[in-house]
């Protein structure tokens, strides 16, 4: 996923992240995988890049499977939510993969640039990447960085 606009503007979380799970079901990589998500009650809009949204939430869902490279379906599970937590939304992303080698964590899947590529675009909105074990959080503020 690439970004074109830059233009700040409001956006709801729910419909944002949703749009991308759907879209993903398309990649013959997630066919295995069955992505749950659980949309969080009444969430503030957020104002951010759109496009940088979708670029750091794609390459992070797309970046648990593995790389770009491995055609075969990763089969296993994975549960998408989003929640208000004080003044921020979060988009939490929890992945499990039952392989021959037992199951996977986050860093597993990262052994490309997708997760720093990631957390770039979350720090430029003023938002925070964390990943420990199966689980990744994405943190958006109530209101974007100053520009510079």
């Amino acid at each position: 996923a690439a970004a074109r606009r830059e233009t700040l503007e409001p956006v709801d979380v729910n419909q944002t992240v949703k749009a991308i799970c759907d879209f993903l079901s398309f990649d013959r990589r997630l066919r295995a995988l069955h992505i749950e998500f659980r949309p969080g009650d009444q969430l503030p809009a957020r104002v951010v890049v759109p496009d940088h949204l979708n670029e750091a939430l794609m390459n992070l869902l797309q970046g648990c499977v593995g790389s770009d490279s491995e055609q075969q379906a990763v089969p296993g599970r994975m549960l998408v939510e989003t929640e208000a937590r004080s003044e921020d939304v979060l988009i939490r992303v929890d992945f499990e993969s039952t392989t021959a080698g037992g199951v996977s964590t986050i860093a597993d899947g990262f052994l490309d640039t997708r997760f720093e590529s990631a957390r770039r675009r979350m720090a430029s909105m003023g938002g925070r990447l964390t990943a420990t074990g199966t689980t990744i959080e994405m943190t958006l503020p109530p209101s974007p960085p100053p520009a510079t």
